[in-house]
């Protein structure tokens, strides 16, 4: 999708299911605390069977338009497989300040992590602060822009979606100055954004209770390219409409990342869940390393 008078612009979408422990916007998804800091999946704790590596805690970054619960389903394998789990609330006010709150996230994670987002959320996890202990970046369905560039890649196509699937809708800053939002029309929310797979219930629901992002958010650049310093890993549906298969292609590329496809539409954690999940392991796996070579909090 295209705004007016910004090269390849697409908006993107996406949740999440919980938050980090001991903050507003934040609670802690992962087995009960029976399981005990011995020898259960908790910030820092080695996976079970021992090894002597530390099982990252995986972070879930949700996009414009939705929530932390769309990645409920994703979380619920990853719990049932014995990971610890954070999905964290993306405040969608602007690429500069959400990526800093992020940052104050992982600032508050013992032990490493990997950061997972989707769409918008792409951009986000783009233009964090590389740490030591963030180990991988996961992009699902989500935008890795370079330095200067919007959420898009300019000389890559659109998404079907049309700038008409949006909304503009003004609103007053505590200063007394206006901003804009945006959303998307709910009676294109399922074709635009979850697709047909999505029972249209849920559908209906998410449209009516979707998170706008702010304007300032979208036409901002990025400033950081985070995904040049670490191991990235891309999960491309190749029925997306918020982004384009062929502009999420020429990202993964170009961060020499792994890539792989699914047929499934833009909200691709609530019919894959599974496939998700295994892309996470997937990441969490190949970068594994020993506890002493660092945690993610500064």
């Amino acid at each position: 999708m295209w705004l007016p008078r910004r090269p390849v612009l697409t908006l993107l979408a996406a949740a999440m299911a919980c938050a980090v422990p001991g903050g507003a916007g934040h609670a802690a998804a992962g087995p009960p605390s029976s399981a005990g800091r011995g020898g259960g999946p908790f910030p820092g704790a080695p996976p079970a069977g021992g090894g002597g590596r530390e099982r990252p805690t995986i972070v879930l970054l949700h996009g414009a338009f939705t929530d932390a619960s769309i990645w409920q389903d994703v979380t619920a394998v990853l719990q049932r497989r014995g990971h610890q789990v954070l999905a964290t609330t993306n405040p969608l006010r602007g690429l500069d300040s959400d990526s800093a709150y992020v940052d104050s996230v992982l600032d508050h994670v013992a032990g490493p992590a990997i950061l997972v987002a989707h769409s918008y959320g792409g951009a986000v996890s783009t233009n964090v602060t590389v740490r030591p202990g963030l180990r991988a970046l996961v992009y699902v369905a989500a935008s890795a822009p370079a330095k200067g560039e919007l959420f898009g890649v300019p000389g890559a196509g659109p998404g079907a979606g049309a700038e008409g699937d949006y909304v503009r809708v003004p609103y007053t800053e505590p200063d007394g100055s206006t901003g804009t939002e945006i959303y998307v029309r709910r009676e294109v929310f399922a074709d635009t954004v979850t697709g047909p797979d999505v029972p249209a219930w849920r559908s209906a629901a998410m449209a009516v209770s979707q998170r706008p992002i702010d304007s300032d958010a979208v036409e901002a650049e990025s400033k950081r390219e985070a995904w040049r310093s670490l191991p990235s890993w891309f999960l491309i549906p190749g029925r997306d409409r918020v982004l384009s298969p062929e502009s999420q292609r020429f990202m993964a590329e170009r961060a020499g990342g792994v890539i792989r496809e699914v047929d499934a539409a833009h909200a691709v954690m609530l019919t894959h869940p599974r496939t998700v999940a295994d892309l996470i392991e997937e990441a969490a796996l190949a970068t594994a390393r020993a506890p002493a070579e660092g945690t993610v909090g500064r």
